[in-house]
């Protein structure tokens, strides 16, 4: 709603906020100096903050000649985002132009180049990567002078830089793998039937990719050839996570399917028979922790349901003291994860979907109410203090 807000944790108590009357807040970066950077959309500035009273130290405004204010509103440029990079200078993006400035919030340089700088990415040896749609481009970090353009996608989305110096971007139905350097596209990584969503680089080198289209895949990360797992997945997909030994798990419908990181074939399943599933993770101990239709706890190794915990629930997590915490907009339970015994239910909360709880340093716990509020809870949630 267009407020900044900075909160002491213990006791938890509301230190200092300022409300932006013009725009709508979007995001706060943290500098590495411990000021904040702040934007708004509307505005078309950058406010650096001080981090324990908000004060505003400094305004950024973005560039004049770069607002053209004869244009219909729908079509004005608007502030995107920012990063800050390794040296301490930030970057900040709009859809045709990206701006930068010294750590000391000297503005360096304009840089515009007719395509679209929606989103910004640091490379290793310093050079910048902007861009979306059908065009990215890349710039010298020192000069500030365009070097290359990466050109094939029908509208690329996203991008990362992997361990070896290549670029990976995705975007619709496809994934390019490319030479930093040259600008080349190295491989096009073609099989799904759907916009990409994701992708991530495994441990192993390899590539997992994830889109509207239900399935994950594998790629080998060096040629055209993508190894789908064993089965497509029919429904959809609840993200996917690595297990501590190499094994990538998804959830999707009311089975968790064990993926080999190495050709993608589905190793082994296991089926709620309760319903649906909203998510899954390991436990310390090595067993599965799944959730949704009701929480249930697997064995990693046979797929063998060792017990049942509770009914449906939108969300879990475990505490380092081994505590199984599960929730919907209802109630707070929490189990003992070797005995599945319940310890605690709290029903004076109001939760939505995954927003759940978190725990403080100090062992206290922390919920996100439906009705807008934080509430801070005892250790073992039977009270809440603030």
């Amino acid at each position: 709603n267009g407020q900044v807000a900075s909160w002491l944790p213990n006791p938890c108590q509301l230190q200092a906020a300022i409300l932006n009357d013009r725009g709508f807040m979007v995001d706060v970066l943290p500098l590495d100096d411990g000021r904040l950077l702040a934007w708004s959309v509307d505005e078309m500035t950058l406010k650096v903050l001080a981090a324990d009273d908000l004060e505003c130290l400094d305004t950024l405004h973005w560039p004049e000649e770069l607002i053209d204010e004869e244009l219909d509103e729908a079509f004005r440029t608007t502030l995107d985002g920012a990063i800050q990079l390794r040296d301490g200078r930030f970057v900040a993006t709009s859809t045709m132009e990206a701006v930068i400035w010294s750590k000391d919030y000297e503005r360096l340089s304009i840089l515009d180049g007719g395509a679209e700088f929606s989103h910004a990415l640091e490379l290793q040896g310093g050079r910048l990567l902007f861009g979306s749609g059908t065009v990215m481009t890349i710039w010298s970090g020192e000069t500030y002078e365009h070097v290359l353009d990466l050109r094939g996608h029908v509208f690329a989305s996203d991008a990362l830089e992997l361990r070896d110096g290549r670029l990976l971007t995705w975007g619709t139905r496809t994934l390019r793998i490319w030479s930093a350097e040259s600008g080349e596209c190295l491989a096009i990584l073609r099989g799904h039937t759907a916009d990409v969503a994701g992708a991530r680089e495994l441990e192993d080198g390899q590539i997992l990719s994830w889109s509207s289209d239900g399935t994950l895949k594998l790629w080998s990360g060096s040629t055209e050839g993508g190894v789908a797992p064993g089965e497509p997945v029919e429904a959809r997909v609840h993200g996917v996570q690595q297990l501590k030994d190499g094994r990538l798990i998804t959830c999707s419908g009311d089975t968790v399917s064990f993926l080999s990181p190495d050709n993608g074939e589905c190793l082994l399943k296991v089926r709620d028979t309760e319903g649906a599933l909203d998510g899954a993770m390991q436990l310390a101990d090595g067993r599965l922790l799944s959730w949704g239709g009701g929480i249930s706890i697997w064995s990693t190794e046979t797929g063998e349901h060792l017990s049942r915990l509770g009914g449906s629930f939108n969300g879990a997590m475990q505490l380092e003291d081994g505590r199984i915490f599960s929730w919907d907009s209802r109630r707070i339970n929490s189990y003992s994860s070797d005995t599945g015994e319940r310890l605690s239910s709290q029903k004076e909360v109001m939760i939505g979907g995954n927003s759940g709880i978190r725990q403080l340093m100090d062992g206290r716990l922390l919920s996100r109410e439906l009705t807008r509020e934080l509430k801070v809870w005892t250790e073992d949630m039977t009270r809440c203090l603030v």
